[in-house]
C-alpha cells in the first residue's frame, strides 16, 4: 500500500527527497497510535528509505543516473562563460 507522493520504489528519489520523506515518516510514525496498522506501514517505508541512502556513494545528491551535480562533465553555454563579443576571452 502507497499513499499519495511515496512511491514503494525509492531508488528513483533525490538524496534530498529521500531525507524529506524519511523526515515525513517520522513525524508519522510518531504521531501514530500504538498498535494501529499504520506503523508497520511507514516503518516498512522508513526502512526503504534508509536501505537506499545507505546504499548510495557518499555525497551523491541524484537518484539513479543523475548527474551528481552541475559541473560533473557539464559545461555552461558559451554565453555564460565569454563576454558577448569577445571570443578570446
Amino acid at each position: 500500500m502507497t499513499g499519495p507522493g511515496r512511491p514503494r520504489d525509492v531508488t528513483g528519489l533525490t538524496t534530498p527527497e529521500l531525507d524529506r520523506a524519511r523526515r515525513e515518516l517520522a513525524a508519522s510514525l510518531a504521531l501514530s497510535r500504538p498498535g494501529s496498522p499504520a506503523r508497520a506501514i511507514i516503518a516498512a517505508h522508513i526502512t526503504a528509505v534508509d536501505t537506499e541512502r545507505a546504499r548510495r556513494p557518499a555525497g551523491h545528491a541524484g537518484g539513479p543516473g543523475q548527474v551528481p551535480g552541475p559541473a560533473a562533465g557539464r559545461q555552461p553555454p558559451a554565453s555564460v562563460t565569454e563576454p558577448a563579443g569577445d571570443p578570446s576571452w
